[in-house]
């Protein structure tokens, strides 16, 4: 068992029949631990060990493999996946990460209760890259066991063939997803920011009638001045022509006497 815990598999192959040994292997019942006796065909019995311990795939198991269980991993953790569903990604090559996606679902235990933060295991997230826009295919409170998330990966995902956009397809999943846009606090912290956003709004409002009354009024109040200043200075040409041909008038009278 000390050896399972450190993600050693242990395979005994004998030659003999030894049920002392067998028994001893038995105790792990994960199927991690194996004994394999070598009987005529021995290239199917090393098959087994070879399949089974020395180059064993949990993504891929083979079918011999079987009796093989590996228990999902108990985390607390916020997992966001990225999957790349841009025009640069063949068709097959995105299936194959479509089955990547669906093994990574079952090697984790999911939260039950997702919709709670900090729960003290997995809440899972997948954003698919396409294009400016990202698409988020499911967020960290949506799905609450394996079977749902790898029926959406295998069944729903479907390749949007946008164009490749790495820096903004990272900071829409940092965004959406780390910031806890669906959780409870999360959602408080959105209304939060909306109401700063429409409090800075309104001010900003406020700021600018203010702004424009004062400086409509100002400048009318400079026009009027400036209109007031006009008139007189055309009074006093009015003014000072009468009294210049008044003068003329005079002068015109004298010379005639």
């Amino acid at each position: 068992m000390e050896l399972r815990a450190l993600g050693i598999v242990s395979a005994v192959v004998s030659l003999r029949n030894a049920p002392e040994v067998q028994r001893i292997l038995q105790v792990d019942d994960s199927g991690n631990s194996m004994f394999q006796l070598l009987g005529r065909n021995e290239e199917e019995d090393l098959r087994r060990i070879r399949s089974c311990a020395v180059c064993y795939d949990p993504c891929t198991p083979a079918e011999i493999c079987s009796f093989v269980q590996d228990r999902p991993a108990s985390l607390d953790l916020d997992l966001a996946l990225v999957v790349d569903g841009s025009r640069e990604v063949p068709q097959d090559e995105f299936q194959g990460f479509q089955e990547l996606l669906g093994s990574v679902a079952s090697q984790v235990q999911l939260s039950p209760a997702p919709q709670r933060p900090a729960s003290g295991q997995v809440r899972l997230s997948l954003v698919q890259m396409s294009g400016a826009t990202p698409t988020l295919e499911f967020g960290l409170s949506q799905y609450q066991n394996q079977e749902q998330v790898r029926g959406h990966v295998l069944q729903k995902l479907v390749q949007q063939r946008g164009a490749s956009a790495v820096g903004q397809t990272l900071e829409f999943t940092l965004k959406e997803v780390r910031g806890g846009g669906e959780t409870e606090g999360g959602e408080r912290r959105r209304r939060e920011r909306e109401r700063e956003r429409r409090e800075r709004g309104a001010s900003a409002v406020g700021q600018t009638l203010e702004f424009t009354l004062k400086e409509v009024r100002g400048e009318r109040e400079r026009g009027g001045g400036e209109r007031e200043e006009g008139r007189r200075e055309r009074e006093k040409e009015r003014e000072g022509g009468r009294g210049e041909r008044e003068r003329e008038e005079e002068e015109t009278g004298r010379r005639r006497e």
